[in-house]
């Protein structure tokens, strides 16, 4: 019906704990925690069919930091897969410097006519969201046609973007 599912409650280990504030190898852990989760999620599509994923990644030298345990995790749980980097221009030269684990980093302050159509060209599988709040990531993970786009559930408008929800 368009409207976005609520996703299994172990999809909120997820994305939920993207944040740790618990030390550097407290955040290690919690990322193995996230990853292990992730298979069992019930989302609208078979790990073993993911071969292109983005994770959109706007904000601050510090969020982009805490993601690291992250996509590291993801990158063992699902080793075949690319893992794309959409972040702000200011940050990409720390995702790039993880090229054991990120194949591909973008500006997400980009210009639009440059960017859509190149994440289009890419045909994701599967798109996380770690923002929270702004609408413009939510509408570029919408904008990359995936057919399973990961969020936070916090705003009405910003979850119709998704098709699976994770509450925050």
């Amino acid at each position: 019906d368009g409207r976005a599912r609520r996703a299994h409650p172990k999809t909120a280990l997820v994305l939920g704990r993207l944040y740790p504030r618990e030390t550097e190898a407290g955040m290690e852990a919690s990322s193995k925690e996230i990853v292990r989760a992730a298979p069992e999620t019930r989302l609208p599509v078979r790990p073993e069919t993911i071969r292109r994923l983005l994770v959109i990644r706007p904000g601050g030298i510090g969020d982009a930091v805490l993601l690291i345990p992250f996509l590291r995790q993801l990158k063992a749980a699902f080793p075949v897969v690319g893992i794309d980097v959409l972040a702000e221009r200011r940050n990409l030269d720390l995702f790039r410097l993880l090229s054991d684990t990120v194949r591909c980093c973008d500006a997400y302050d980009a210009s639009p006519a440059w960017l859509l159509p190149r994440l289009q060209q890419r045909a994701y599988d599967l798109v996380f969201d770690s923002e929270q709040y702004h609408h413009l990531s939510a509408w570029v993970a919408t904008a990359t046609r995936a057919p399973v786009r990961v969020g936070f559930d916090t705003n009405p408008r910003r979850n119709r973007c998704y098709t699976a929800l994770v509450p925050y």
